[in-house]
């Protein structure tokens, strides 16, 4: 008899605890659908991408240049925000060798980084830093969303910059 009830209760505990994980498991992956949608609806807020900058290291010259082939077909597109995460992965497979892999593109739209934060919630950082671009050297702030980073020029968003090495898709 004490056996039974030492099994049962075994197999109540387990199934809460198996619950519970389902449950901690599917809050997770809502969370990161949330994440993924905020991420899409900042870029679409800043508007096409302009012609962007590369910057990668890899093993071979291949995998390079696949990379930059993809990431520029995909700028390209209509709404390139739609297809933010599957390019990431993309070019993340393609790119395996790549111990670097980052873009840097202007917006057609720039915004107050207030509305991106509103969004994404805090950055995880900001720092100072500059891009060039058609020849010029502009000096940003730089807010930092884990892969995604927003280059601030006088209050505005007026740059993004995509490592896709750290996007973890």
């Amino acid at each position: 008899m004490r056996s039974k009830k030492t099994l049962l209760s075994t197999i109540i505990i387990a199934g809460l605890v198996g619950g519970g994980q389902v449950f901690i498991n599917a809050m997770t992956t809502s969370q990161n659908q949330s994440r993924r949608d905020n991420e899409i609806a900042a870029l679409r807020l800043l508007g096409k991408a302009g012609k962007g900058k590369f910057k990668n290291t890899c093993s071979s010259l291949s995998a390079g240049l696949d990379t930059q082939a993809t990431i520029r077909k995909w700028l390209e597109g209509q709404d390139y925000a739609a297809h933010l995460h599957e390019t990431a992965k993309k070019v993340a497979d393609q790119g395996a060798d790549c111990t670097v892999q980052t873009i840097y593109f202007p917006v057609e739209r720039p915004s107050p980084i207030e509305e991106i934060r509103e969004l994404l919630g805090k950055e995880d950082s900001a720092k100072s830093g500059e891009v060039t671009l058609h020849d010029k050297t502009i000096p940003l702030t730089w807010y930092e969303y884990g892969w995604l980073a927003f280059g601030v020029e006088a209050g505005k968003v007026t740059v993004v910059q995509i490592d896709f090495k750290r996007s973890g898709i």
